[in-house]
């Protein structure tokens, strides 16, 4: 896993679990983000590394998951089970969560944590 900065304002810093094939508590999670706020994790496999005021959305996100509000100290997380399945190991996916603040990201109207790239194992 590596950090891949683009983080700003209340978003938050962005973790996992360990990213193994097999790992069916693998699970996403945002930390010390913007309390009481909806949080999105955005999924990609490839890199967009856009500007948006001082943050970058870093992946280009395939898809969007709604993890409901953060709580009341701004943690969220999300559990993605991965299989057992040999054709995972080596993919890379890259991970950032959105936070529906009063945003940095006037696009977005957002902040953004760091973004992640994690390679399952």
């Amino acid at each position: 896993m590596t950090d891949l900065g683009g983080g700003c304002a209340s978003g938050g810093s962005a973790r996992a679990t360990c990213a193994r094939a097999g790992n069916l508590d693998f699970t996403h999670r945002l930390r010390a983000a913007a309390p009481a706020t909806p949080a999105l994790l955005l999924l990609g496999t490839t890199r967009l590394d856009l500007a948006c005021g001082p943050c970058t959305v870093v992946p280009l996100p395939l898809v969007a998951l709604d993890a409901g509000a953060t709580d009341a100290v701004g943690n969220a997380s999300l559990r993605m089970p991965l299989p057992a399945n040999p054709s995972l190991v080596g993919a890379l996916l890259y991970e950032q969560w959105l936070v529906a603040s009063a945003g940095a990201c006037p696009l977005l109207q957002s902040s953004l944590s760091n973004a992640l790239s994690v390679q399952i194992q």
